[in-house]
């Protein structure tokens, strides 16, 4: 399923809201549109956008053995995207989101939006180039509901084809 920007989030911190916001970052994923991405995260407590292990070097090494990358801020979302530049990421399975109130420090106590698992592949130059031809991985999200923007994303690659 191809991720698209324009789903109706609808009024409410929901499954739904949770839904179009996974979407609208993925579609912007796929374009390498870093500053679309780097304002969809929240600036005013930790962040964790994290590829467990690194798609890339994984592709080159093996998934057990690769190392992760990571953003804990705004400042450094953009060496994570570089990462997954010219990759194209779909969905494999319906994304299901709910509410959750989150016990990680810095965000303990908040209404969050998660959607989990998010199931993907992703196909592109980067892997192809390491001889694989598709990522499948899964990952997980949260949104503060207060301000809408993403304090966790976590992708993980778990096998290649």
């Amino acid at each position: 399923m191809e991720p698209a920007a324009d789903l109706d989030p609808g009024n409410a911190c929901d499954g739904q809201y949770g839904i179009a916001k996974v979407n609208a970052l993925f579609y912007a994923i796929n374009r390498g549109d870093t500053n679309s991405i780097v304002k969809m995260f929240a600036t005013d407590q930790p962040i964790n956008f994290n590829l467990s292990p690194d798609i890339i070097q994984a592709a080159e090494t093996s998934v057990q053995t690769a190392n992760n990358t990571q953003a804990r801020s705004v400042n450094e979302i953009p060496k994570v995207v570089e990462r997954l530049a010219s990759l194209h990421i779909v969905f494999t399975e319906p994304l299901i989101g709910g509410t959750y109130v989150d016990h990680n420090p810095g965000t303990e106590g908040l209404l969050m939006v998660g959607v989990s698992p998010v199931m993907w592949k992703a196909v592109g130059p980067p892997l192809t180039n390491r001889g694989k031809a598709v990522a499948f991985g899964g990952g997980k999200t949260g949104i503060d509901c207060r301000s809408g923007l993403f304090v966790t994303v976590g992708l993980g690659v778990m096998t290649f084809q």
